[in-house]
């Protein structure tokens, strides 16, 4: 899709503000990677640029957490959906 799939609406919320809103439910902390244009200041987000990222990994501490603990944010297990084509929106619309 050749849109910014951050702003896509869900319901009448856009997809960013879905995945802060999840997200906030488990960590006191978001950190959002993309490009400096993109504005999440006013949602409280930190936001660091794509070529950051390299430096941010080796600090990067990773926990398995077993689908039933998932399933307990993300019933439908969306979360680990791509919006990369208009059937794909429209499935995480219906959910």
């Amino acid at each position: 899709m050749k849109k910014d799939k951050a702003l896509l609406e869900i319901g009448k919320k856009q997809v960013i503000q879905l995945i802060i809103e999840k997200l906030r439910i488990v960590f006191d902390d978001v950190l959002m990677i993309g490009n400096s244009s993109f504005d999440c200041q006013v949602r409280g987000v930190k936001v660091a640029e794509d070529l950051k990222v390299k430096n941010f990994f080796p600090e990067v501490k990773c926990k398995y957490l077993p689908e039933d603990k998932i399933k307990k944010y993300d019933s439908h297990l969306l979360s680990f959906s791509n919006l990369n084509t208009p059937h794909m929106l429209e499935l995480a619309r219906s959910h």
